[in-house]
């Protein structure tokens, strides 16, 4: 599932307090860029930023209430993007105590209408099939300039797409595809 904002700033948080802590301290947003949520209470306490169009909010509250906590896990991803262009999700890796995502960015249809230079921020909510007891000790993403030909909506994959927002994006956690030109962030995020 994709949501943006109409600024770049984080606008999902663990908790309400950890909202209002990250209006005093800007290393927050780093620490937000990636989120998992491993039950019930922790989707209970997840905050959205009320500014947040409300259909949108409900979207994320719906996958969150779909999502059984005995034997998946929700991991949020949370990063800017231009206006002018759309991320698509290649594949994940969850491992029992490892987690990777790989994204592509590629510009939007030429009929969409977007802002040049504007940057959004972004919410991707990925539901594993893996029930997560708490963060794994190393999770990871990296994401392409470019997406392959293979994820464009016409080649009828569930790629993350437009088309493919409505429904979510759950996976089985075994995902083994690479790609060319993959970048890593270091591994842990906190």
């Amino acid at each position: 599932m994709f949501v943006r904002s109409d600024d770049p700033d984080p606008f999902v948080y663990r908790s309400e307090d950890e909202a209002e802590d990250a209006q005093d301290d800007e290393t927050v947003a780093h620490r937000l860029s990636r989120l998992f949520v491993v039950d019930e209470s922790a989707a209970d306490d997840l905050w959205i930023d009320p500014a947040l169009a409300e259909e949108d909010e409900s979207e994320i509250r719906r996958f969150l209430e779909a999502t059984d906590f005995g034997s998946q896990s929700i991991v949020v991803h949370q990063r800017t993007i231009e206006d002018c262009y759309e991320r698509r999700l290649l594949g994940i890796e969850a491992r029992d105590d490892e987690f990777r995502a790989r994204f592509c960015r590629t510009l939007k249809g030429p009929m969409a209408p977007c802002e040049a230079d504007r940057e959004l921020m972004e919410v991707i909510l990925i539901r594993v099939d893996r029930p997560y007891a708490e963060r794994p000790s190393s999770s990871g993403s990296s994401e392409h300039m470019s997406c392959p030909d293979s994820t464009t909506p016409d080649a009828g994959e569930s790629d993350g797409s437009e088309g493919d927002r409505d429904g979510g994006t759950d996976t089985d956690g075994n995902d083994s595809s690479t790609g060319a030109n993959e970048s890593t962030d270091g591994g842990e995020d906190e």
